[in-house]
């Protein structure tokens, strides 16, 4: 009787170490999900800043293109 007794306590003292260790798991896992998610707002908002950067190159192209266009047009309506 008295050694059912000691384990019964090593049982419990188990079981709450368990439960201990459970927890503690539960709480890094929702700090990494909480990362997890502010991470991935960085990234769309990079994402839009990406697309933004892409299309200000395309105009800034298209503006070069125009001013060397009207550039040759220039030299070549000179008269030498």
């Amino acid at each position: 009787m008295f050694m059912s007794w000691w384990l019964i306590a090593l049982v419990v003292a188990g079981v709450a170490l368990l439960l201990r260790m459970v927890s503690r798991l539960a709480n890094e896992v929702d700090k990494l999900e909480t990362t997890l998610e502010e991470s991935r707002g960085k990234m769309n908002s990079l994402s839009q800043r990406a697309d933004k950067l892409k299309q200000a190159n395309l105009r800034m192209t298209e503006s070069l293109m125009q001013v060397r266009s009207y550039m040759g047009n220039v030299q070549s309506s000179k008269p030498e």
